[in-house]
C-alpha cells in the first residue's frame, strides 16, 4: 500500500501558521516501509524519521531544482497531469497539521475544533485523513470519494491501545471476566 503523506513547509521556509500553501514534497510509503511487527511508537518514530530527511536543506534544493527543469521545459496540462499521477499516486493520504497555535476564545466567540485539513488528489478509492491537534484534542477528519465506512473508528483504536486507553466498552468487559 503506498501512502501519500504531504509535508508542510510553511516553518521551514519562514512562513509559519500563514494561510499559504507551502508544500514542497510527499513521502510514499510500501507497507509503511517497515518490515514486521514493531511497536506502535517505533513505526510512528521511523516515518517521523523518514519524513525529517524529506525537510533536509539537501532534500529540498534537490526538489527545488527538479521542479525548476519542469517548469523550464514549459509542460503542458497533460503533461503536468501525467507528472502529477506518475508521482503522488497512493491509496491513502494522511496530512497532519500538527499542534495548531491558535487561541480557543476570540473575545465573545470561541472555537471548539479545527477540523483538516482535507484534499483529494487521486481517483476514487483514495482514503484521506486529516489530523490536527487544537487546544489539547485530536481531530481526525475522512474524505473521500468512495470511503471506508468505519475507517476513522478503527484509527481511534489503534491510537487508543498505542496509547494504552480504555474505553468503556473494554473496561465494563474486564468488569464482566
Amino acid at each position: 500500500m503506498r501512502i501519500l503523506s504531504p509535508i508542510n513547509l510553511r516553518g521551514r521556509v519562514g512562513l509559519d501558521h500563514r494561510p499559504v500553501l507551502a508544500i514542497g514534497v510527499g513521502v510514499r510509503h510500501a507497507a509503511c516501509g517497515i518490515d514486521g511487527p514493531q511497536d506502535f511508537w517505533q513505526v510512528a518514530r521511523a516515518l517521523k524519521s523518514e519524513l525529517n530527511d524529506c525537510q533536509s536543506g539537501e532534500n529540498l534544493q534537490k526538489v527545488g531544482a527538479a521542479t525548476g527543469q519542469l517548469v523550464a521545459h514549459g509542460l503542458d496540462a497533460s503533461e503536468a497531469a501525467q507528472f502529477m499521477v506518475g508521482h503522488f499516486t497512493s491509496e491513502a493520504t494522511v496530512t497532519n497539521l500538527g499542534v495548531l497555535p491558535f487561541a480557543n476564545r476570540y473575545g465573545h466567540l470561541g472555537l471548539k475544533a479545527v477540523w483538516g485539513p482535507s484534499v483529494l488528489t487521486n481517483p476514487p478509492g483514495e482514503q484521506v485523513v486529516g489530523a490536527s491537534t487544537f487546544d489539547g484534542c485530536l481531530q481526525l477528519l475522512h474524505t473521500s470519494l468512495d470511503p471506508h465506512p468505519s475507517l476513522l473508528q478503527e484509527i481511534q483504536a489503534v491510537l487508543q491501545h498505542a496509547a494504552g486507553i480504555v474505553t468503556k466498552h473494554e473496561a465494563r468487559a474486564r468488569m464482566a471476566h
